[in-house]
């Protein structure tokens, strides 16, 4: 996603016959967070079927200096 700095933690671990996943992401500073966060979820669990659980946590954001 565009509005994505960095990608500090992504973890996705197997509970039966499900994924569960969690991610921490640095977003630049003109992103809306919420927005993002949407719009991952839900690209990631569309090409993910066997995820049921995906926690998205933001860090603080950086300056948004791209030109």
């Amino acid at each position: 996603h565009p509005a994505v700095n960095s990608v500090e933690r992504l973890r996705l671990r197997w509970l039966r016959h499900q994924l569960q996943g969690d991610m921490v992401l640095t977003l630049f500073s003109s992103a809306n967070g919420r927005v993002v966060k949407e719009e991952i979820r839900h690209t990631i669990v569309h090409v993910t079927p066997k995820l049921s659980d995906l926690t998205i946590e933001l860090t603080d954001p950086v300056p948004d200096d791209r030109t």
